[in-house]
């Protein structure tokens, strides 16, 4: 409490341009591996309101990059990243909500509900994820037509796990119209396509080094 009451106090102090090298400035040192600088770098931005640093304080948190790991604490940033439209953060939301963590009690309709706002925003992984708990009904009443359309959204970002879940449906008629031709043509494309899934491990969306970038390391 006290570095982020610290940190208020000197944000009111420092120009914009000087928050926005501060940014920066956390990003090249989240990419040369030093995380206890780029939290320094961030802590003032996210305290001032930057939506981007509160997203990246929360992956430092969730993944405990530079600083014990608190799922709680990553949490709360994760929210007022979320709360501003940071698509990756509702996603990571979406994420402890849905396998639960060492803080964060499993809740699935949660889960769902931060999965639909990153879904709706155009998120493939989102939408995949959708797509899964429709199609098992966790979270969400079952229902194979809801579940293929979000499979169908993420296909369109070519997932090759909503590929073969697609294909699937397709093969047994549930929730479309059964057709064992584009059954296979999907499973062909899923063939194909590197963008795969994998099953229930947490791996959250990784931090932001630049306004529009996400830093896949850590």
């Amino acid at each position: 409490m006290r570095a982020l009451a610290l940190a208020a106090v000197l944000s009111a102090f420092l120009p914009h341009a000087t928050l926005a090298d501060a940014f920066e400035d956390g990003a090249r040192a989240a990419l040369a591996g030093d995380y206890a600088a780029a939290y320094a770098h961030w802590l003032p931005l996210a305290v001032a309101g930057d939506a981007d640093a509160q997203y990246n304080l929360g992956n430092l948190h969730d993944r405990g990059l530079g600083l014990p790991e608190d799922d709680v604490v990553a949490m709360e940033w994760y929210r007022r990243a979320a709360d501003q439209g940071v698509v990756e953060a509702m996603v990571n939301l979406g994420l402890l909500h849905e396998l639960g963590r060492a803080g964060v009690a499993q809740d699935l309709a949660a889960a769902a509900a931060w999965y639909e706002r990153a879904g709706a925003a155009g998120n493939g992984l989102a939408q995949f994820k959708l797509g899964e708990m429709y199609s098992n009904g966790l979270g969400v009443p079952q229902d194979f037509a809801r579940a293929a359309e979000w499979y169908e959204r993420a296909v369109r970002q070519d997932l090759a796990s909503a590929m073969y879940r697609l294909g699937t449906l397709y093969a047994m008629g549930q929730g479309v119209e059964l057709d064992v031709g584009l059954a296979s043509e999907l499973y062909e494309r899923a063939e194909v396509t590197t963008c795969m899934i994998r099953g229930h491990e947490y791996e959250p969306l990784a931090m932001k080094t630049s306004r529009m970038s996400v830093f896949v390391g850590g």
